[in-house]
């Protein structure tokens, strides 16, 4: 990411319009893990009636001296309007949400990586084994109900003991984890088959609908139906 979006990007984490180097006016919208940026969506190009003096054509040949300044004016001329508050504030909300999903998607890349990092380590560490279990127990298991006892019974631990380490190397609790997991197959068949939600709720694993709605918003900011209205 660009060292200046990135800034204005900490210092905002919202969405925010300006300028770039060009005098291109643009929109950027972060991608937030929580508290983290992890990059940004941009979009714009437009043409603006007054541009900064530091970022309009003449200025940018002034900088790259090997560009042809006439043909820097023919491209600025050539650049669109800028739409109407009405049509930026639809677009705006649509990369809202992608960011937003990115973000979370981010988050769940994020825990698996460091997860696999710590894992595949050479010689490893006796809770890094029982959480490595314990994960390939989640994974066989993902579209039933589990219980932190099933998970600790085929670990041959204690629940207690199997709970703490699991935080501590994934980084959330269990039935964090679980859920996020049921989540993200639910999205699948959200997505891809013309099933209810009550029965894709039924098919990852969730006995109570509104609590899936409930779950499903938590990790996406938006229920199921309109997750699905969205991106079919």
């Amino acid at each position: 990411m660009i060292p200046k979006i990135l800034r204005k990007c900490t210092e905002t984490r919202s969405t925010f319009s300006g300028f770039c180097h060009a005098g291109s006016f643009e929109y950027v919208i972060p991608i937030m893990d929580g508290e983290n940026i992890l990059g940004a969506i941009t979009f714009g190009g437009y043409a603006s009636d007054s541009p900064p003096k530091n970022k309009n054509h003449h200025a940018l040949a002034e900088r790259h001296p090997e560009l042809d300044e006439s043909l820097l004016e023919q491209l600025y001329l050539k650049e669109p309007a800028l739409p109407d508050e009405q049509h930026i504030s639809v677009v705006l909300r649509s990369l809202e949400f992608i960011a937003s999903y990115l973000g979370s998607l981010g988050n769940g890349y994020c825990a698996t990586e460091n997860t696999a990092k710590l894992l595949t380590q050479p010689k490893q560490k006796q809770e890094d084994v029982l959480v490595e279990h314990a994960l390939t127990y989640i994974k066989m298991h993902v579209t039933e109900k589990i219980s932190i006892e099933d998970i600790a019974r085929y670990c041959n631990y204690s629940s207690s003991y199997v709970s703490r380490n699991f935080n501590k190397v994934v980084g959330m609790n269990i039935n964090t984890y679980i859920n996020k997991l049921k989540v993200e197959v639910s999205k699948t068949y959200l997505i891809t088959s013309n099933k209810t939600i009550a029965d894709i709720a039924e098919i990852v694993g969730f006995e109570d609908l509104s609590y899936y709605s409930r779950v499903f918003s938590s990790f996406l900011g938006i229920p199921p139906a309109e997750f699905r209205r969205r991106f079919t």
